[in-house]
């Protein structure tokens, strides 16, 4: 469902097209499919956008507790990352049912879903991948229902009209924002994060250059670059 911006960052695109991807896969299975009382759809995200959460991610239980591969900076992987939301449909789950973890102290997280299969796969006798599935709360109980639904719910998802986002080839403009976008990504993650200001400086230093080299080639494209500087030096700032 992510916008494709990076194709070209200089206009508006837009999330509707995966709503009208997961209307159809809702409808395939649950108005349409044969299979529905057997089937649990579960939407989810791999990571939250770049929002704001007021909640700060609790702790979390690492994976191995001693690894036999080298730990990126140290991150041990025992806390977890900011919150996603998570849809879960089936006909055995009640209406407007809101679901959380019932064990003290636990929160579901992405591994929820490997440790439900591995109790839900008869085979596998209660073993696990992980330390932190084996960890995590199983959502089992979110199947509420004392019956099966007889009739789900049809949604009617908004139009999509495609816009010159997925088609279109890199623009002038966008090419020059892309390329600037992967070098401070690329200079952000090869310097340490005490070192930021220096970062900004380097950055700062290369977006001259770019500026100087626009000016002499293309003198009509540098009125794109002033929404960018600012664009830019806000994704560092958020780093």
């Amino acid at each position: 469902m992510h916008p494709p911006c990076y194709n070209n960052p200089l206009v508006d695109p837009s999330i509707l097209a995966g709503e009208e991807l997961l209307n159809k896969i809702y409808e395939d299975l649950f108005i349409h499919g044969k299979k529905k009382e057997s089937t649990l759809l579960i939407v989810t995200f791999d990571e939250h956008g770049g929002c704001y959460d007021h909640v700060y991610p609790p702790s979390a239980v690492a994976p191995m507790k001693n690894p036999d591969y080298p730990l990126e900076k140290n991150f041990k992987f025992t806390q977890l990352g900011a919150r996603v939301p998570t849809i879960m449909i089936s006909p055995w789950i009640k209406e407007k049912t809101v679901f959380r973890s019932s064990e003290p102290k636990k929160v579901f997280d992405h591994t929820s879903v490997i440790k439900t299969l591995c109790n839900w796969q008869p085979k596998l006798n209660g073993k696990h991948l992980t330390d932190r599935d084996r960890a995590a709360p199983d959502f089992s109980p979110v199947l509420n229902g004392e019956k099966i639904r007889s009739k789900m719910p049809r949604y009617t998802a908004r139009e999509y009209v495609p816009g010159p986002e997925p088609h279109a080839g890199l623009t002038f403009s966008a090419k020059i924002h892309r390329f600037l976008m992967v070098l401070q990504v690329k200079l952000i993650r090869a310097i340490p994060p005490r070192d930021i200001s220096f970062v900004k400086k380097i950055f700062y230093f290369f977006y001259k250059i770019v500026r100087r080299i626009i000016k002499f080639i293309h003198p009509k494209k540098l009125k794109h670059l002033s929404g960018m500087q600012q664009t830019l030096f806000d994704i560092i700032m958020k780093h």
